[in-house]
């Protein structure tokens, strides 16, 4: 079983430990696996304006990285030694660079691209960066199917508890 973070996944100790504790390896984010004859990557969790909030191509991050952001945290609010707990969820420009290393069939992330009304582009940058054939969101709760600007990347968007199955034909 493989996740990525979702938007309440940070809300509280209980529910960050009950995600990583039980099962850290299944956290795909920033990184892809093999599921049957599928390379898939995830990138999870959401935008903070404080971080990083790309609507448009032209918007510049706060922080490229977690070691700036860190850089900037007072030592009393740092949770475990490291980030604030509510920016753990917090999608960095280096994720994106991570995801440009590796290659994709499928993106699957939280927050949805530009083609969604409150869609970000840095999931358009994520899925060139890994080169996705497809992208697969949440979020929003809302099924629908669209395609990324010029690249024409396909989009599905997934309603509240949407099953949504795919095969390798499905994404030729």
């Amino acid at each position: 079983m493989f996740w990525i973070l979702g938007n309440h996944d940070c809300d509280s100790e209980e529910r960050y430990d009950r995600l990583f504790g039980d099962y850290p390896a299944g956290n795909i984010h920033a990184k892809a696996v093999q599921i049957d004859k599928m390379l898939v990557a995830g990138l999870g969790g959401v935008f903070k304006a404080r971080i990083w909030h790309p609507r448009t191509e032209a918007t510049k991050p706060m922080h490229p990285s977690r070691k700036s952001f860190l850089r900037t945290v007072p030592r009393a609010e740092r949770w475990r030694g490291g980030l604030p707990l509510a920016a753990i969820d917090g999608i960095f420009p280096e994720d994106v660079e991570a995801l440009g290393r590796t290659r994709a069939d499928v993106l699957v992330t939280h927050e949805a691209p530009c083609c969604h009304k409150q869609g970000f582009f840095g999931i358009d940058m994520a899925a060139a960066a890994c080169r996705a054939r497809l992208v697969v969101h949440g979020h929003h709760h809302q099924s629908y199917e669209a395609r990324i600007g010029s690249s024409r990347i396909p989009v599905r968007g997934l309603g509240k508890a949407e099953v949504f199955r795919l095969s390798m034909n499905e994404i030729r």
